[in-house]
C-alpha cells in the first residue's frame, strides 16, 4: 500500500510539473529530477561458458544514475529461473556516477537459464524511476560430451524474446489513469528487459564460435538481430521512462526507431526461417503513435477523448503483441523441422558423446550430407559427404586418429530433392 501511494504522488507531481511547463510556469526543484536512481548496468557469468557441476560466479553490474547520493543500504536480489536465489545487502549506499559490482557463488546446472536481478526490492531508496531496476541475463550451461545445434539454441533465443516481450504489451483496458500508466510502464520495462535478454542469449551462443565459422550467412543475421534487439530493448527503456516523466515529445522518435528495427529484422533469415511477418506491426506502430499524439494534446490542455484514445492505444499494442508471439512460435517450429538428430550406436539421441564412439547424424528429407568437423580454433579435421539422409561418423579425423577430448564444432550441410540446402552449425563437446 506504501508502494502504490507513494508511486501514485510520483505520478502526479510528474503529471503536474509538465502541465505547469507546457504553460510556461517556473517549477520548483522536484523530487523526481533529484532523487538517486539506481541502475543495473551488466549481468554477465564467470566463466561465460560454464559446465554443470562446477561452482560459477553471478556477476552484476550496479551504478546510481541519478542526481544525488543513495545514503541508506539497500538489498539487491538475485533470480534464477524466476525463483529466489539471494539477497545481497549494500550497506553503505552509492554514490552518484559510482558503480558496484556485486558477485555470489552458483553451483551450475546443465540446461538454459535466466538470471534475473532486482535492486532495492523493499522500496528502501526514493527514485527517480522505480521501473528500471530490473534485467534479465539468459545463459547455456553445457557438459562435457554435450551435443547441440547453436544455429536452433540462436533462432531458439530470437523466438523466446518475441514470445516474451509480446506477451508483455497485451494489456487489459482500464479507466482508472494512474493504473494504466503504471501498466504501460511496466510494460515495456519487461519488454525492453526480454529483448536485452535475447540479446545477451544470442551473443552468448556465438561469441566462441572460431573465425571461420562466425563468417557464416546465419552467424551474421544473427549478430545482426542481436543488435536490432539491443536497440529495441533501448527504444522500450526510452519509452517508459518516458512515460514516468510524461515527456511524450519523445515518444515520435523512439517509435519510429522501432518501426525502422522491425523492417530491418523483417528482411532478416536464418537457415530458411524467416521473420517478414514482424514487417505487419510497422502500420500498428504508426497508429499506435496517432494515438500518443492524441495524449499529447490531452497534456497541453486541448478537448480530447481521452478514454478512446487510451482504449485504442491498448488495443493496437495487444495486437502486436499477438505477432509478436506468433512469429516467435513459428520461427521456433520451423527450426525444429530444420535441426538435425544425433545418434549413438544404439540408435538413441545422443545427449553425450566420448571419444571414440559412433555418431549418426540424421536430417529428415535430405538427399544428400556433407559434414565438416573443426576443432575449437576453426581448424577442419575432418570432412565427408554421402547421399541420403544419415551419416555415421566414426569420431576419428581426416587422418584416421580418434578425435581427443575437446570442444569441436560441425558445419552439417543438408540438400534436399529439391536442391535447397540447409545449414546446421553444431557444438560437438567431446568427453574422455
Amino acid at each position: 500500500m506504501m508502494r502504490s501511494y507513494k508511486n501514485a504522488i510520483q505520478f502526479l507531481l510528474g503529471f503536474s510539473f509538465l502541465c505547469l511547463s507546457l504553460f510556461g510556469l517556473a517549477v520548483p526543484g522536484h523530487a523526481q529530477f533529484s532523487s538517486a536512481d539506481l541502475v543495473i548496468v551488466s549481468l554477465s557469468t564467470l566463466p561465460v561458458s560454464p559446465e554443470p557441476g562446477t561452482m560459477i560466479q553471478l556477476v552484476a553490474v550496479i551504478a546510481n544514475k541519478g542526481r544525488s547520493d543513495v545514503l541508506q543500504g539497500f538489498t539487491v536480489r538475485f533470480k534464477m529461473d524466476g525463483l529466489l536465489y539471494s539477497d545481497r545487502r549494500i550497506d553503505f549506499g552509492l554514490s552518484v556516477d559510482k558503480e558496484e559490482q556485486i558477485s555470489l557463488p552458483w553451483p551450475a546446472t546443465e540446461g538454459d537459464h535466466t538470471l534475473t536481478v532486482q535492486l532495492d526490492p523493499y522500496q528502501d531508496v526514493e527514485e527517480s524511476n522505480e521501473f528500471n531496476n530490473t534485467a534479465d541475463y539468459a545463459f547455456s550451461v553445457r557438459r562435457p560430451g554435450a551435443i547441440r545445434s547453436i544455429t536452433f539454441d540462436i533462432v531458439d533465443s530470437i523466438g523466446k524474446a518475441l514470445n516474451d516481450s509480446g506477451t508483455a504489451i497485451q494489456l487489459q483496458f482500464t479507466t482508472d489513469t494512474y493504473t494504466l500508466v503504471n501498466a504501460f510502464q511496466k510494460a515495456f520495462q519487461a519488454t525492453s528487459n526480454n529483448f536485452s535478454a535475447g540479446e545477451s542469449g544470442i551473443v552468448n551462443l556465438t561469441a566462441a564460435l572460431p573465425a571461420n565459422l562466425q563468417s557464416e550467412d546465419q552467424i551474421q543475421a544473427s549478430k545482426q538481430v542481436s543488435t536490432i534487439y539491443g536497440s529495441l530493448s533501448g527504444s522500450f527503456k526510452q519509452s517508459s521512462d518516458a512515460l514516468l516523466s510524461l515527456n511524450l515529445q519523445v515518444v515520435p522518435a523512439i517509435f519510429q526507431q522501432i518501426e525502422e528495427d522491425m523492417t530491418q529484422m523483417s528482411n532478416l533469415a536464418i537457415d530458411g526461417v524467416s521473420y517478414k511477418g514482424l514487417k505487419d506491426t510497422v502500420p500498428l506502430f504508426e497508429s499506435a503513435l496517432d494515438q500518443v499524439k492524441v495524449l499529447q494534446d490531452y497534456l497541453a490542455g486541448k478537448q480530447v477523448n481521452l478514454t478512446v484514445a487510451t482504449q485504442q492505444l491498448v488495443d493496437i499494442l495487444t495486437q502486436i503483441g499477438k505477432l509478436w508471439v506468433q512469429v516467435g512460435k513459428d520461427s521456433t517450429l520451423a527450426s525444429q523441422a530444420q535441426t538435425p538428430l544425433e545418434l549413438n550406436s544404439q540408435g538413441q539421441s545422443a545427449n553425450s558423446y566420448r571419444a571414440g564412439d559412433a555418431l549418426t547424424f540424421a536430417m529428415q528429407g535430405a538427399t544428400h550430407l556433407k559434414i565438416e568437423i573443426f576443432n575449437k580454433t576453426g581448424s577442419l579435421v575432418y570432412s565427408k559427404e554421402s547421399d541420403g539422409s544419415q551419416f555415421t561418423w566414426d569420431g576419428k579425423g581426416s587422418d584416421g586418429k580418434t578425435l581427443s577430448a575437446d570442444h569441436y564444432y560441425c558445419r552439417l550441410t543438408a540438400t534436399d530433392s529439391s536442391s535447397k540446402t540447409h545449414i546446421n552449425i553444431l557444438q560437438i563437446l567431446i568427453g574422455s
